[in-house]
């Protein structure tokens, strides 16, 4: 039986690439405090997140040489460019309209941002807006001109993190070659979907929504359409392939828990699941956590709630949510459900399961398995975002069992690469319309309600009025951000 090679000892303290990655995740959370909340509540949630940091104070040198290091900061700058970010290449325009003029508004008007039309209450900017608000904050100084190249920065950052992050979990230079070279080809078999279903696909064509009713998104389709959701999750998985097996992880995962509601809270639900199976496979884990300072603990839930809060305000009745097994045709949802597992993610699982440690192959298997089964947002965006930290993990491993030794029996690494092969035709089409289609330039001139109808963007905007009378109490009100009158259409 093929086993993993054993990790390297491990440090007596993060390291600073894990600085580096909790400063870049705990960076937006600074900002909306500082922007959005009340004096009060700024200072003591800003020392809560201080106090979040500690652990990751005084890191270690990395332990990655320099051409590692290179390759992923270069895999970053051309892979980011090619998904829209900086619009060097062609950006999908479903997505990056409104993610343009999210960032576009958080540049030019004052923070909070709030919106005002003739005859209608005042409308607040609210959505996880982790992702713009440190490059919108600079463009506050350099000018909103440079919003969109200093977003396209901040996502080469988060990439090269998240690359450096799965390098150093690696036990061997090939498993590290091929980490970097197949990274931003990684994805489900969609390809052979659409064949099964006897469908073909043209040049470009996205590939993903062959199943209709949920979608596994690969890995450059999550950077090029959604990269303000992948980003966390990918740090968060690098954590999970380093210290899984290590204490290191509990104030890994405390972090974690107060930062993402702000950057992606569909992820929370994964993040969740894995907590809970590292706490209970091994009775000194939960010791550990039972034992963890309790303030880091409280400044983690003070965080996470009060920036869950929100995020949520106004969701509830608004968003779309329900089953995908239909009742009325029980047998057919069962039989695209199955075979969308296998062809998503357990095929892949099942030729992977002896390098991957049970405990946590099993909460893994569990969220892939469960995620499709419940629908959450308009395009059950649940599964799409709960899935990404999870599959991140399995392609890490499928690049390791590529890279075993001559133990490795030689069709299951066939199998494997056969897999693989497969599942990158899905992104090689993401890369294929991204130097295909024309590029674009993002509207710096219109607001986001300017741009959009209001109606059609519910998860963006929230009437101010349906703040909790709580939240309401902490955040600075309009009349003192200041808002911004939408001009009425002639």
């Amino acid at each position: 039986m093929p086993l993993a090679a054993p990790p390297a000892p491990e440090p007596s303290r993060f390291d600073r690439i894990d600085a580096l990655a909790a400063i870049y995740l705990a960076a937006p959370v600074v900002l909306f405090c500082v922007g959005w909340l009340q004096p009060p509540a700024a200072a003591a949630l800003l020392l809560a997140v201080a106090v979040l940091l500690v652990p990751f104070l005084r890191p270690v040198r990395a332990g990655l040489g320099w051409r590692w290091t290179a390759g992923a900061v270069v895999l970053a700058v051309v892979w980011s460019a090619l998904g829209g970010a900086g619009h060097f290449f062609y950006a999908n325009a479903f997505d990056w309209i409104p993610r343009d003029a999210v960032l576009r508004d958080l540049s030019v008007l004052p923070w909070p941002v709030y919106y005002a039309a003739e005859g209608i209450p005042a409308l607040a900017l609210r959505a996880p807006i982790a992702y713009y608000l440190v490059p919108a904050g600079l463009a506050k100084l350099f000018g909103a001109a440079s919003a969109d190249f200093l977003l396209y920065l901040w996502t080469a950052a988060g990439v090269a993190l998240f690359a450096l992050l799965g390098l150093q979990a690696t036990s061997n230079a090939r498993h590290r070659l091929l980490w970097l070279l197949l990274l931003p080809f990684f994805s489900g078999m969609d390809a052979l979907g659409l064949w099964l279903d006897g469908s073909g696909f043209a040049p470009g064509q996205h590939l993903e929504w062959w199943s209709v009713f949920y979608q596994y998104s690969s890995q450059s389709t999550l950077l090029f359409w959604a990269p303000n959701h992948a980003l966390p999750a990918w740090l968060a998985a690098g954590w999970v392939l380093k210290y899984w097996s290590s204490g290191r992880m509990l104030p890994a995962a405390v972090l974690l828990i107060a930062v993402m509601p702000l950057w992606a809270p569909l992820v929370c639900p994964a993040l969740a699941v894995l907590g809970i199976a590292w706490c209970i496979v091994q009775p000194a884990r939960l010791r550990a956590l039972l034992g963890f300072p309790g303030l880091m603990l409280l400044a983690a839930l003070a965080v996470g709630t009060c920036t869950g809060l929100w995020v949520s305000s106004g969701t509830a009745g608004s968003v779309p949510m329900g089953y995908t097994l239909s009742p009325f045709a029980p047998a057919a949802s069962v039989v695209r459900l199955v075979r969308f597992e296998l062809i998503e993610w357990a095929v892949l699982a099942w030729l992977v399961w002896r390098i991957v440690p049970r405990s946590l192959l099993v909460p893994m298997a569990f969220l892939l398995a469960a995620l499709p089964i419940f629908r959450l947002g308009l395009a059950n965006d649940l599964a799409m975002r709960g899935s990404i930290l999870p599959l991140a993990v399995l392609w890490w491993y499928a690049a390791a069992e590529l890279s075993a030794g001559p133990m490795q029996a030689s069709w299951q690494r066939a199998a494997v690469a056969g897999v693989l092969l497969v599942g990158a035709l899905t992104p090689a089409q993401e890369v294929l319309r991204s130097l295909r289609e024309p590029r674009w330039q993002p509207d710096l001139v219109r607001s986001f309600p300017e741009k959009v109808r209001v109606a059609t963007q519910p998860h963006y905007f929230v009437n101010a009025r349906q703040f909790s009378p709580f939240l309401s109490r902490l955040l600075r009100p309009a009349s003192e951000a200041g808002t911004f009158v939408v001009p009425r259409k002639q």
